[in-house]
């Protein structure tokens, strides 16, 4: 592990030296609640994990106010922030550090204030260190399809 980061996850009394290779969803959703804990910029988004598994992590956003852009809508970074969030977690939920390498997003509908999207992520292929992942953000009220997103992450360890 990057002593960097595990220095700055020691600070939240996280510690990713435990776990490596994890078997069972359990301790794989276990292991995201502690990445996700840790995640400042999720926490100050409001980001809420929501379930995590081998290979898959589904995480949660409530469209607020500061949330918006200028024309009054979910601002696009914020939906990329809310499915790297989820690729993150999906691609980390084994253990280990991966990290991002590439990452495209197709903005399909907008979202307003008080939507609830869900962002699910899907591990497509995991082959050595380079993992694909596919995301689906949706309303959680009536499934609309708001983005899709895919990524590449890099395992370092």
């Amino acid at each position: 592990m990057d002593l960097d980061v595990e220095r700055l996850l020691a600070g939240h009394g996280t510690s990713l030296r435990w776990m490596t290779d994890i078997a069972n969803d359990d301790d794989c959703f276990g292991y995201v609640q502690s990445l996700h804990d840790a995640d400042t910029a999720a926490q100050q988004l409001g980001i809420e994990l929501r379930e995590a598994g081998a290979g898959t992590a589904s995480v949660a956003l409530t469209v607020a106010q500061q949330h918006l852009g200028s024309l009054g809508q979910l601002h696009g970074g914020v939906l990329f922030t809310l499915a790297d969030v989820a690729m993150s977690y999906a691609g980390n939920s084994r253990g280990g550090t991966a990290m991002a390498i590439r990452a495209a997003i197709d903005y399909i509908d907008a979202a307003g204030t008080g939507d609830v999207l869900v962002a699910t992520a899907i591990e497509h292929s995991l082959r050595g260190k380079a993992g694909i992942y596919d995301v689906a953000i949706r309303t959680e009220a009536d499934d609309r399809l708001i983005a899709t997103f895919r990524g590449n992450t890099l395992r370092l360890r």
